[in-house]
């Protein structure tokens, strides 16, 4: 195995805690598989290492999806006892996201999937067919609907049309569209 540099390292760690396999990790970094494997390997078997290491060239994980190789990773460091400060500063993290168990893991990353943008397309629904309200004009609302069900995250849910029983939109919705109704219509 021969040596690596900090920078490799750091984008090795880059691109296995993004989800990558040992495999496409090595075909990236032009290395052998088997001296990733061993890296890799290591990560998750060494606390030591884990609450020394520093951040050489690396990227924020706040916030994003955990992946598989992450979730895997915290696993092992829980069992191992490492610090959780020393576990978020290797993945890039705030601490407070890591006190969760895989299956919350999971919920919290379905949570995130669905997007702001179609949350705002459902509370102007809400208020058009619930309260009778136009805060945009239909073609704007209708180029925002296009747009979020082409690239929006969950743009799928805005494929059902729109229902004027307010049951049929979550608590949130309405807060929102409550929310965008008095900042954004007129008051009389």
């Amino acid at each position: 195995m021969s040596s690596w540099k900090r920078s490799e390292v750091d984008r090795l760690l880059e691109l296995h805690l993004a989800g990558a396999t040992v495999p496409s990790i090595a075909r990236a970094l032009e290395r052998d598989a088997m001296d990733v494997k061993k890296i890799v390997h290591r990560l998750a078997r060494s606390k030591d290492r884990i609450e020394a290491y520093e951040p050489f060239r690396r990227h924020s994980r706040i916030g994003k999806p955990f992946s598989e190789n992450e979730v895997a990773l915290l696993q092992a460091w829980k069992k191992l006892g490492v610090n959780p400060k020393a576990m978020a500063k290797f993945l890039g993290r705030k601490v407070k996201e890591l006190g969760l168990d895989a299956e919350e893991l999971t919920q919290m990353n379905n949570l995130r999937r669905i997007g702001t943008g179609v949350d705002i397309c459902l509370a102007y629904r809400y208020l058009y067919y619930c309260q009778g309200i136009t805060v945009i004009p239909d073609r704007l609302y209708d180029e925002l609907e296009e747009e979020e069900k082409e690239f929006g995250a969950q743009g799928q849910l805005l494929n059902t049309p729109g229902s004027d029983n307010p049951e049929d939109y979550p608590p949130h919705i309405r807060g929102l569209a409550i929310y965008l109704a008095f900042k954004y219509c007129d008051r009389k």
